[in-house]
């Protein structure tokens, strides 16, 4: 037997689960496990393809790869319409497409009704800003002008809308008999 004062090298890279260090003098050798970091992701996972972790050994010059599943996140960006009930949006990255319903505001008067014409009201996705509207009924509301005297018994008032002419009888006052009466 040889007494060494050993020398040994640097760790190198035996396989992919030891590495080794040798002495200079003997044919001594020492083994141990790979010490693997904790890993960087040197490819992120999408939807579309699996990533890849990277792992370097502490000690030597080992590396290895593992791989990342696939996600679940998509990337969406601007819904658009199909059709009156649906819209749909397209993930940027595989393309895969999801259709759902559209989700409408309260609406916005966009023409208010009168009592000559329907008005609009404009109801619209919060989504993809496809729009519908819907008819507004007329109103039974008119907007008459003063009365106006038409001869001793009546007078009348149009609407400055529709024209409709409203007739009334006069009525009045009889103050001087309230007074009478006190």
């Amino acid at each position: 037997t040889v007494n060494c004062d050993h020398d040994y090298g640097d760790w190198e890279k035996l396989d992919n689960t030891v590495h080794s260090k040798s002495c200079s003098i003997c044919t001594d050798s020492l083994w141990e496990a790979h010490k693997w970091n904790n890993g960087t992701v040197s490819k992120a996972a999408s939807c579309k393809e699996e990533g890849v972790m990277t792992y370097a050994c502490t000690v030597c010059s080992a590396s290895k790869t593992e791989s990342i599943p696939k996600t679940n996140d998509h990337v969406f960006g601007n819904l658009t319409a199909v059709d009156a009930a649906n819209h749909k949006d397209t993930c940027s990255v595989c393309q895969k497409e999801i259709t759902e319903a559209h989700s409408w505001d309260n609406g916005k008067v966009t023409k208010p009704a009168t009592c000559k014409e329907e008005g609009v009201k404009t109801i619209t996705c919060t989504g993809c800003e496809y729009s519908k509207t819907e008819k507004i009924d007329k109103t039974p509301n008119h907007s008459y002008g003063a009365w106006q005297k038409i001869d001793e018994n009546t007078h009348k008032r149009i609407c400055s809308v529709c024209e409709k002419e409203e007739n009334g009888s006069h009525s009045y006052k009889t103050s001087w008999s309230n007074d009478r009466n006190n």
